[in-house]
Formats: C-alpha cells, sequence, structure tokens
C-alpha cells in the first residue's frame, strides 16, 4: 500500500511494510533528504 501525502510539491510518501521483520506493520515516510520510519503501528 502506498499513500501520496502533499502531492508533488512535497514529494513525501507513506508506505505500509513490515521493516524489522517483527510481524507488525510498520510507517515508512519517504521524501526530500531523509526516510524515517515509525515502528509497530
Amino acid at each position: 500500500m502506498l499513500l501520496d501525502v502533499g502531492g508533488d510539491a512535497v514529494g513525501a510518501s507513506l508506505q505500509v511494510v513490515d521493516l524489522d521483520r517483527d510481524g507488525t506493520e510498520d510507517l515508512l515516510v519517504g521524501g526530500g533528504s531523509r526516510d524515517w520510519w515509525v515502528p509497530g503501528l
């Protein structure tokens, strides 16, 4: 699942993936000069 936030002007995206492979969905936020993620949604 890929959600576009703010359109092309912001260029940020939210993606729900299991990044740490612990069986829970994590939120990956990408855009600009850095990516960050929120564990355990």
